[in-house]
């Protein structure tokens, strides 16, 4: 489940506000120069061209106020993502009317200003709506998927500061490992090696695998007092397992033999 945090949400309308902002500078210089190219082909020309872009985009972000709101009225998870597909299909709907009706009132209230006559959009007509329905698809699940990247992300940060946290006051790490939370104590762990967004920690007694880079296990084990040296981008020890080093590589309190990084070396003799 995606944490509910304010944060995390300001940082998707950030993204979500550019992208936006983005798209009608390009959607609007790209009307001006077909114009230029090609001419006036409909009624109100440039300013009637605009007054569409900027109609849909502002509608776009008054719609996009429903998102977080229906996230965090119904949660998304892998768990529950195929049961979630029928609320999500209506909050689709949702959102794609409430453009479409602001948008169209939009462009009524100002069409005077930009040309004679009336805006007329068709709303009782089935291709004005199925054209516009068309493009909320995207629409929609790019702001949807924005909100959830940015409170997964928000969700990891707060679960790596509460471990931080627990490692000051306990000097137990507390790490995910496939469906689980291990606690291991600082002292036992004599080794890492980095495997992606994965790591596997070797201590006196097995091997973990995981789910955490192995710049956040050198901050929790930093956390944790168990001064941790960096012997490689892919490895770290702890000065309390590091029995020697050369040349060759760095030896360990286990004999294990691991490599030595050129920019780490200096780190070693301190």
């Amino acid at each position: 489940m995606t944490s509910i945090d304010p944060k995390s949400d300001r940082y998707a309308w950030g993204i979500i506000l550019a992208l936006l902002c983005l798209s009608l500078f390009v959607e609007g210089t790209t009307e001006q120069m077909e114009i230029a190219r090609h001419g006036v082909k409909d009624v109100g020309g440039l300013a009637a061209e605009w007054l569409y872009e900027i109609s849909s985009h502002f509608a776009l972000i008054c719609a996009a106020l429903t998102i977080p709101i229906w996230l965090n009225i119904f949660p998304i998870s892998l768990s529950n993502a195929a049961r979630r597909l029928p609320i999500y299909l209506l909050g689709f709907a949702i959102f794609s009317v409430l453009h479409i009706v602001l948008m169209v009132g939009i462009r009524h209230l100002f069409w005077s200003s930009v040309a004679d006559g009336q805006y007329n959009f068709g709303l009782f007509r089935l291709e004005p709506w199925a054209y516009e329905i068309r493009k909320d698809v995207f629409s929609y699940v790019l702001i949807l998927s924005t909100f959830l990247t940015a409170r997964h992300i928000g969700a990891m940060q707060e679960e790596l500061e509460a471990a931080r946290q627990d490692a000051k006051r306990t000097g137990r790490l507390s790490l995910k490992s496939g469906g689980r939370t291990i606690a291991l104590p600082a002292e036992e762990i004599v080794h890492a090696k980095s495997s992606g967004n994965y790591v596997e920690i070797h201590t006196k007694s097995g091997m973990h695998f995981i789910r955490i880079t192995l710049a956040e296990l050198e901050v929790l084990l930093r956390d944790a007092a168990a001064d941790p040296v960096r012997l490689h981008r892919s490895y770290l020890t702890t000065r309390e397992h590091l029995h020697a080093f050369d040349t060759n590589g760095a030896v360990l309190s286990t004999g294990v033999r691991l490599p030595i990084g050129r920019k780490y070396k200096s780190g070693l003799a301190a």
